[in-house]
């Protein structure tokens, strides 16, 4: 038994969370309509789906996890919706190009270029963002000691004190006969 859901039929609200208990659905397709929401969390239960197509609506918040599970999905669709967040790890959701996904700007993962930086997942993005951190936390501590050390000298060696001012002094002198001060 087959069921198959057809779009563009001016639907509003949210995806029922009940569609996932169509055991014999293989072809979703609710794009061009004006549901909201997010998405049902067990839509991985559609086990047998083989083509899933949610573009074109208003759909935020994540992509389930369980849809990872969805071994016979050939087609998807999720774009031009607000959904965030990691595309989740499975057998064949990073399978489909970025154009299953494209205009959800808070969409991150494979298949695109743009990492996570979520605090926790765990990942290399994680080492290289700590890696950034640590060079900038070490920079401010190298400024300090540079600066420190450099008018230290200043402070013991008199006659440096002395041929920096007058070398200020001349450089101030020189600039204001240029501009005619």
């Amino acid at each position: 038994m087959n069921f198959h859901v057809s779009s563009g039929n001016n639907l509003s609200g949210n995806i029922p969370s009940e569609i996932t208990s169509l055991k014999g659905l293989r072809w979703l397709n609710l794009s061009e309509n004006n549901l909201t929401g997010i998405m049902p969390k067990k839509i991985g239960s559609l086990s047998l789906v083989e083509s899933l197509d949610f573009s074109a609506n208003h759909l935020s918040g994540e992509i389930p996890p369980s849809m990872s599970s969805l071994t016979f999905l050939g087609y998807l669709n999720l774009s031009y919706n607000s959904l965030s967040g990691k595309i989740p790890s499975g057998t064949q959701l990073q399978n489909f190009g970025e154009s299953s996904y494209i205009e959800n700007p808070g969409i991150c993962g494979p298949p695109f270029i743009r990492k996570c930086t979520e605090v926790g997942n765990g990942g290399d993005e994680d080492a290289e963002e700590s890696e950034v951190d640590w060079f900038y936390v070490s920079l401010s501590p190298g400024f300090v000691v540079e600066f420190c050390g450099f008018y230290a000298i200043f402070a013991f060696k008199k006659s440096w004190r002395y041929a920096l001012f007058g070398f200020i002094e001349d450089i101030s002198y020189k600039l204001c006969n240029m501009c005619g001060l």
